[in-house]
């Protein structure tokens, strides 16, 4: 999450608590973070205009049964194509989009 990348061309969008308070903490300087749990559609879209005026992607950490590339999708309403990350953790993950919506 300290990563200049990261930090510039994402919206880091918590989907639980567990991972937020750390990345707000101790990610880059300029990154854009925020928290959204549970997520629903209504924020989701929130989140997606977001990402459409600042000119960033989206960037998920979440962990449970929810967090799937095609339930992210379809909470984004099919807006947003995710792609997870590869992670040395089983229970965490993280999905990015490949272009601003």
């Amino acid at each position: 999450m300290q990563q200049e990348e990261i930090g510039k061309e994402y919206i880091v969008t918590h989907l639980n608590w567990g991972t937020y308070y750390v990345s707000a903490l101790y990610g880059h300087k300029e990154q854009l973070v925020i928290y959204i749990e549970p997520i629903n559609q209504e924020e989701a879209m929130k989140v997606l205009d977001l990402s459409k005026e600042t000119g960033r992607k989206i960037l998920c950490v979440c962990y449970g049964d929810e967090c799937k590339s095609d339930k992210l999708a379809q909470i984004f309403n099919q807006e947003v194509d995710f792609e997870q990350v590869d992670l040395s953790t089983v229970d965490w993950k993280v999905y990015i989009s490949e272009q601003v919506p």
